[in-house]
């Protein structure tokens, strides 16, 4: 038996090694305070590829040091995004998945 989380077209290369986007939404999801997060990428000259993660939240004490901070106990550095917006709302498509445009 086995689970298919995502697509191979949906990892994100950096530094020559696979994210999966969905693997580091489900973690920051968890965290108390986050309604949504999206991962995605930007172009990076020295690795590829750069994490970032669009945040709703419903917490305001919610910094973007404390999540970089939480995600240091569950995720591998290269895991981790280096750029954290906060959002008012993550456009989701028709089926309510989050939108990765």
């Amino acid at each position: 038996l086995f689970k298919i989380i995502s697509r191979e077209s949906d990892l994100i290369n950096v530094g020559g090694l696979n994210v999966n986007p969905i693997e580091v939404e489900n973690i920051i999801n968890a965290i108390d305070g986050v309604l949504n997060a999206r991962i995605r990428s930007r172009k990076n000259s020295i690795t590829g590829n750069i994490l970032i993660c669009d945040l709703v939240v419903n917490k305001i004490t919610l910094t973007e040091s404390y999540i970089k901070k939480y995600l240091k106990d569950f995720l591998p550095k290269y895991k981790i995004p280096q750029i954290i917006n906060f959002k008012k709302e993550i456009i989701l498509t028709r089926t309510g998945k989050t939108s990765r445009l």
